[in-house]
């Protein structure tokens, strides 16, 4: 089950408020986390994730980097997996799609790629458990 953080600068960073004056940037940031879920769910198999995952079950937030933060992108995406059973070769194809996915995402759909960016994608053992809405899920 996916954890998604993305990490922006300012500029790039969602307001509270969307309804209020928002920047291309931070409008695109902002569309880019709601069409994440979605986005891994259609690639299910291509991430190697588990195939109970539900769409709710793929969090994302947004994070403000520091003022003071050195050598920062733009605009970070770290993306952690709790399928921890996956050998080398699965995980670098996991990445691979998550790339394309990404890329794509921002050049498929009309929406400038931010200049300086970055994405990690990990894997660890993750156990937990949620409940959202009507929707209960281990792991």
């Amino acid at each position: 089950m996916p954890l998604i953080q993305i990490t922006t600068i300012p500029g790039y960073h969602p307001p509270n408020d969307l309804s209020g004056l928002a920047t291309i940037s931070e409008w695109m940031i902002a569309e880019f986390a709601s069409a994440l879920p979605q986005l891994f769910m259609d690639n299910i198999e291509a991430l190697h994730m588990d195939p109970n995952t539900k769409k709710v079950g793929i969090q994302v937030t947004h994070q403000k980097f520091h003022p003071l933060d050195i050598n920062v992108p733009d605009v970070w995406i770290l993306i952690e997996f709790s399928e921890s059973d996956l050998n080398d070769v699965e995980q670098t194809l996991a990445t691979a799609k998550v790339k394309e996915l990404v890329l794509h995402w921002f050049e498929g759909s009309n929406h400038m790629l931010p200049t300086d960016y970055a994405c990690d994608v990990r894997w660890s053992p993750s156990h937990g458990f949620l409940r959202i809405g009507d929707v209960s899920a281990e792991w």
